[in-house]
């Protein structure tokens, strides 16, 4: 399951939500002048996918019963939490330090299993 581009997934895609603007672009990599890059969150049905994006990174891809997890290298509270939001119950990230804003080590917990959490991960959906 390769990752297109932001701009391709959003340029060609079904926009399905956009919320939460961005109150300035200082502490993120999104640029200006990114189609929708206003918003911080943006759901875009492409290519039989749905992309849950965050900061212009895909955080959740869903394809059929499987999800493509990705923190795009912010391994944040907030990152954790747009991340789960999208999960199923019974599956959880959760970070090994909840008292830091920035988790560096973090595990996907399952209904069978919890695994260290790796971006790019993919994990199956019963």
């Amino acid at each position: 399951m390769n990752t297109p581009s932001y701009s391709r997934i959003v340029k060609n895609g079904k926009v399905v939500s956009k919320d939460n603007y961005h109150s300035s672009f200082e502490n993120c990599d999104c640029k200006p002048s990114q189609p929708l890059a206003k918003h911080r969150d943006i759901v875009v049905e492409y290519n039989d996918k749905r992309y849950n994006i965050f900061h212009s990174t895909p955080v959740v891809i869903e394809a059929g019963l499987t999800v493509k997890l990705s923190s795009g290298g912010w391994k944040t509270a907030s990152t954790k939490q747009r991340i789960n939001k999208y999960l199923p119950n019974g599956y959880r990230v959760k970070g090994t330090d909840d008292t830091r804003r920035t988790e560096p080590q973090w595990v996907m917990s399952t209904p069978e299993q919890e695994v260290e959490f790796e971006d790019g991960m993919k994990v199956d959906i019963f």
